[in-house]
């Protein structure tokens, strides 16, 4: 279920992640809503083709989808450097109070060069989530699912200006 795909994705689990979501897209039982969380863990733990065009089918047919779905389109996007592309993600995630929104756009941003856009983000990441700076590994990591994107986030960040005061870097 829904559950034991969050779970698997936050822990790491790929075999419990992936078993789970393929459960949820598999279904014809399930709701719009469930597939779209099971594509969007898919794409998340590495299944990015499936996931994500499995999950634009379900965006498209749900009248008011959550923005934080759209992680996973900013993740494809940014992890294949169409940095221009996660940023209209990133755009769609709309989630005023929550720091991922600005964290996406950060990271976009500091990927394109568009610093002083960068930094403004960077504030309201830093407002909403003073504890980020401290670790912000440990925050990528529960939503990122490999270290390689995780520190490809974290360079984003970086050159958009996050001053950490422990990049945590190994």
């Amino acid at each position: 279920d829904w559950l034991d795909a969050y779970l698997g994705l936050v822990t790491r689990d790929r075999e419990t992640a992936e078993q789970a979501a393929l459960a949820l897209v598999s279904s014809s039982h399930t709701p719009p809503e469930l597939t779209a969380f099971g594509a969007w863990t898919l794409a998340l733990i590495g299944e990015w083709d499936r996931g994500t065009r499995i999950l634009r089918e379900q965006l498209a047919t749900i009248h008011r989808s959550p923005g934080w779905m759209h992680h996973a389109l900013f993740l494809d996007h940014y992890q294949r450097q169409n940095y221009t592309a996660a940023l209209a993600e990133a755009e769609k995630f709309n989630a005023t109070g929550f720091f991922w929104d600005p964290l996406e756009k950060a990271a976009a941003l500091g990927q394109l060069g568009e610093i002083d856009r960068g930094q403004e983000q960077l504030r309201q990441l830093v407002d909403l989530n003073p504890d980020f700076i401290r670790d912000p590994r440990r925050y990528l990591s529960c939503f990122i699912f490999t270290d390689e994107l995780v520190n490809h986030v974290l360079d984003g960040l970086l050159k958009g200006g996050l001053s950490t005061q422990a990049d945590g870097a190994d």
